[in-house]
């Protein structure tokens, strides 16, 4: 399986370090150098996972990450951010989920795709359902047991 993957960056050059590297270890890969794009790129282009810089201009991280929490489609994007001098402490509001992790610069590519490919690796070995209730057997009127949600005991008046 193919994963797709959204990097965005400010820098023109880690950008298409990005786009030479990720599809020879098997991602599909697609770049964004600002929030605008970005965010065009998370609707389109639908990526299984998403390296986020914090430097990044016209929306920034923290936009884009407030849309990718508040979206449905798109919470179970994980999310590595990539930082140069931000320290993790002043970014401690940023690193709830979906954010798997935050790098900073200069960090090795091959460290950043095992960060995603282990996330996307435990992502799918999970339940589909994990944490959502199976639903209840009811009995109907008639006294037979139903596997249907919508199945109750007693008529709505």
């Amino acid at each position: 399986m193919k994963f797709r993957l959204l990097a965005t960056d400010p820098d023109p050059i880690l950008l298409q370090i990005y786009k030479a590297y990720f599809p020879n270890v098997g991602f599909e890969v697609a770049t964004a150098g600002d929030g605008l794009e970005c965010l065009k790129l998370l609707r389109e282009f639908r990526p299984d996972a998403l390296i986020l810089s914090l430097g990044l201009a016209w929306g920034g991280a923290e936009g884009i990450l407030a849309i990718v929490r508040d979206e449905t489609a798109m919470r179970p994007i994980p999310v590595v951010l990539t930082t140069d001098g931000i320290r993790p402490s002043k970014a401690v509001n940023l690193l709830l989920p979906p954010v798997v992790k935050l790098l900073e610069k200069p960090f090795r590519l091959q460290d950043l795709a095992a960060i995603i490919e282990a996330e996307l690796q435990t992502r799918l070995e999970r339940p589909v359902a994990e944490g959502i209730p199976s639903p209840g057997r009811f009995v109907g009127d008639d006294g037979r047991a139903s596997d249907s949600d919508y199945s109750l005991t007693t008529p709505i008046q």
